[in-house]
């Protein structure tokens, strides 16, 4: 390998390794972004969960049908 090759070789490394430092970027943010998605989506869910015992008196299926 010649000193141009050599030199091609570092210069192209080194601009994958930019790449894949944006991509990795990228994805972080992504993975942050699920996150609080996520976070907000258990939130509201949660607000809609009404919680019975068996001894409630209408207990009810997920589908809210009572029971019996």
């Amino acid at each position: 390998m010649n000193d141009q090759q050599v030199n091609q070789l570092l210069a192209a490394l080194a601009a994958q390794t930019k790449a894949l430092n944006e991509q990795t970027a990228a994805i972080t943010r992504l993975a942050v972004s699920n996150e609080e998605l996520s976070s907000l989506i258990l939130r509201d869910l949660a607000g809609d969960i009404e919680t019975t015992t068996i001894d409630s008196p209408h207990p009810t299926y997920l589908s809210t049908r009572p029971r019996g």
